[in-house]
């Protein structure tokens, strides 16, 4: 009896010790196993922010090209219309008297174009400004968007056509009502139709506007030089400005980044398509409630 009774005891013991070995292995194995999810966890993180780093290096050294492309445009676009104003002026006083007629008139046109080149340059650095702030609210009210585009595009013809030979189709929707806030609606326009007279020398520029259902849609084409596809993602950036328009003259790279700001600011869209070789047509839409 007794030797049973230290055999029952010693088998109860092994079974126990057995138990207790198995328990202590499962929960070694799960522990090792959290921490290994964990380190392959932390590995990850690592990774993304390494990435996340490697993408805020990029985003620093665009930054400072952007910066310096901005110190540059700023350089060459004041100092191109201010040396018109200042150098004609100063010529025009000097000379008033011995210019005729039509030489005093040609003085002022320049002086007059140059103007209104610097002045565009400053309502857009300032309005984009105003725009990319996020305490920045529109100031909406009801606008007749048809009647605006006829008058922009009057304004601008006068301004920027000089001695075009081009042809102005409209195929705009009487009395169309927008909620919108006029003043950057109107840079916008000034800002598509200028860019359309600017870059086209010939042929025909086609506005279109209509409602349809909850919001509006607006379309300028041109028959002018075009945007190479492959820029037409790249084009609303600021200080963003296509090959084919870039000259010692040319864009300021400010006006479509306005653009996509204001349009998108009244929960829109803008989109340019051209095939780089027959013009460009720009569009946009916007709710008119």
């Amino acid at each position: 009896m007794n030797i049973s009774s230290l055999n029952d005891h010693t088998d109860n013991l092994q079974l126990q010790i057995t138990y207790s070995l198995l328990l202590i292995s499962v929960l070694l194995l799960s522990f090792f196993k959290q921490k290994q999810e964990e380190n392959k966890i932390t590995e990850l993180k690592v990774s993304k922010l390494d990435n996340k780093l490697d993408d805020q290096k990029l985003e620093l050294i665009k930054s400072q090209e952007l910066k310096d492309e901005f110190l540059r445009n700023l350089q060459h676009e004041i100092r191109t219309p201010v040396t018109g104003i200042t150098s004609i002026g100063q010529v025009l006083w000097d000379n008033y008297d011995k210019f005729t007629e039509q030489q005093r008139r040609s003085a002022i046109k320049e002086i007059a174009e140059s103007s209104e080149r610097l002045v565009s340059l400053v309502n857009n650095m300032v309005d984009l400004s105003k725009l990319k702030s996020l305490t920045y609210e529109l100031s909406y009210t009801k606008v007749n968007l048809s009647e605006l585009i006829y008058q922009r595009s009057e304004i601008c013809r006068k301004i920027y056509l000089n001695d075009k030979e081009l042809e102005f189709i409209y195929d705009i929707q009487d009395n169309v009502m927008v909620n919108c806030d006029k003043h950057y609606i109107i840079s916008t326009l000034d800002n598509l139709i200028t860019n359309a007279i600017s870059y086209s020398h010939e042929g025909t520029i086609t506005f279109s506007f209509r409602k349809e259902e909850n919001f509006v849609k607006f379309n300028i084409t041109d028959e002018g030089l075009g945007i190479p596809p492959q820029e037409l993602h790249h084009i609303f950036g600021t200080f963003m400005v296509s090959s084919r328009t870039k000259t010692p003259s040319g864009g300021r790279g400010l006006g479509l980044a306005l653009c996509k700001k204001v349009i998108e600011a009244h929960k829109g869209q803008i989109w340019c398509e051209s095939d780089g070789k027959n013009g460009s047509s720009f569009t946009f839409v916007i709710p008119y409630t």
